[in-house]
């Protein structure tokens, strides 16, 4: 292979040119790259070009006695170098613009910033992000068989306020409002801007009692705080709270809101600066209006009948549960006794609604410590006439009515309302008044202490033949030595 002196100089001079051009390239990529794969390329083309340049000078000044094998070898270094520079670069942008658009992907996603999800008076978090976290947090109570509450906060006679000092004077109100809340919660909790006046906060893990106590906190919290307004003004606030529990109240996130609304209203519309829970609210409408009973006997899920024995248990803070824990030992009692579907779910039904006839008696007599007087026992006596005249017009409740009306009633005859004796007894009326005060002993009375197990079962068994069918008391000492 040969060439004329003067084209050898030409073309290796500017082979040796752009071998340097080329190395000076990639040094301004190696500047550049963002990504250790463009940087490894932008290598390639620094090599790539420095053997071009050294190869050709090396050729440039030695034509007499070139080496054709270095001038072979460099050459072919320089075009190995060169593709691969090429190939990985192009690669490299290649993979630049895949991370380019995951990123877009993922900012299409990403949660919206601070700015777009607070509210910006009160600083907590807006209506829609309330409605997100309110369903994960559903779904995740759900999952792990967790209680959730849920609490709606109106700033009482808010427009009032308004109307007299302005809209500023609201504003720091709201603000104010906020982080007064906010200090009375736990961090895992959530208080959102629901709109307006209305406050919203997210309590996981949190028992309709454990709920209860939280609120009326929060509510003390607010009425013996002073509010600063603009211009020096001093203000004192109240608020009311609805409460609702998931599952208890609510069996998805649309009806917990709505359940939360009426335990609000029922706050407001009975002088609020107070708390209404939805079971007193629904408790309430019942009072107004018995012909809404048919829509709770029409439940198939016994959710609003849980509601009105929490509703109940609610007016003394002995009962609290005490609807739930006869249900419970009832049902152990219909497995036992191997009792039909129908028959079993009749005892649920009569279990979840065996005190209905308290509906209206006086919170001072459930929580007298003392003895009643002949007036008030009569009052409470009266309780299982009074659940009849409620469900008597009741749909599919046929089963349930005789054991409501006769669980009082004694095994020697003695007991109310009718006088019935023995085998005259209905038999779930039986079953239930075992359930029913075996859990009363067990638990704390205004009157007398709380018994423990054993005491209770001795009771029952001195009064058996008597007081108690004495097959019944038997069976709940099998049951109780059973789960012991």
């Amino acid at each position: 292979m040969t060439f004329p002196a003067t084209g050898f100089l030409v073309v290796h001079g500017g082979l040796a040119i752009s071998g340097g051009a080329i190395a000076w390239m990639g040094l301004l990529l190696y500047r550049q790259a963002r990504h250790a794969m463009e940087r490894f390329g932008a290598s390639f083309f620094v090599l790539a070009g420095l053997l071009a340049f050294l190869t050709n000078m090396f050729s440039f000044f030695n034509q007499q006695g070139r080496s054709h094998l270095i001038l072979e070898v460099g050459n072919g270094s320089f075009g190995l170098a060169t593709a691969v520079a090429i190939l990985m670069y192009v690669g490299a942008l290649s993979n630049r613009d895949a991370r380019s658009l995951l990123e877009n992907q993922e900012q299409s996603v990403r949660p919206a910033e601070p700015s777009d999800w607070t509210d910006g008076i009160t600083g907590l978090y807006t209506h829609r992000v309330f409605q997100r976290q309110l369903e994960e947090e559903i779904a995740r109570s759900r999952r792990y068989n967790r209680s959730l509450s849920l609490f709606m906060i109106d700033i009482d006679h808010f427009k009032t306020l308004n109307d007299s000092y302005g809209h500023p004077a609201g504003d720091a109100v709201l603000k104010e409002v906020s982080e007064v809340l906010r200090k009375g919660l736990r961090t895992i909790d959530s208080p959102a801007r629901y709109g307006g006046e209305e406050f919203a906060v997210i309590l996981p893990e949190t028992s309709l009692e454990g709920a209860r106590i939280v609120a009326e906190r929060l509510r003390n919290n607010v009425l013996y705080h002073v509010f600063t307004l603009p211009h020096g003004h001093r203000a004192f606030i109240s608020v009311s709270i609805g409460i609702a529990n998931f599952p208890i109240d609510a069996r998805d996130k649309e009806s917990l809101v709505k359940a939360v609304h009426r335990g609000l209203y029922f706050a407001k519309e009975n002088g609020r600066n107070r708390i209404g829970l939805h079971s007193e609210a629904l408790m309430s409408g019942i009072e107004k209006n018995p012909s809404r009973l048919e829509d709770v006997t029409l439940d198939s899920k016994l959710g609003m009948m849980r509601n009105i024995g929490l509703a109940i248990d609610s007016k003394t803070p002995y009962t609290q549960g005490h609807t739930d824990k006869v249900v419970r030992l009832a049902m152990q009692f219909a497995k036992v006794l191997q009792l039909g579907p129908e028959e079993s779910e009749s005892l649920r039904v009569a279990s979840l609604l065996h005190n209905i006839g308290l509906i209206n008696a006086s919170e001072n007599i459930l929580n007298k410590p003392g003895p009643l007087t002949l007036e008030e026992r009569k009052i409470i006596q009266a309780h299982p006439t009074l659940a009849e005249m409620l469900l008597k017009d009741a749909p599919h409740l046929d089963g349930v009515l005789p054991a409501i009306l006769y669980h009082h009633e004694r095994w020697d005859g003695n007991g109310y309302p009718k006088g019935l004796r023995g085998e005259e007894i209905p038999y779930l009326a039986r079953v239930l008044a075992i359930a029913e005060s075996y859990q009363a002993m067990v638990s704390e009375r205004p009157y007398r202490r709380k018994m423990s197990e054993d005491e209770a079962i001795d009771e029952l068994r001195r009064n058996a033949g008597t007081q108690f069918d004495p097959q019944m008391v038997n069976l709940l000492w099998g049951i109780l030595e059973k789960k012991a």
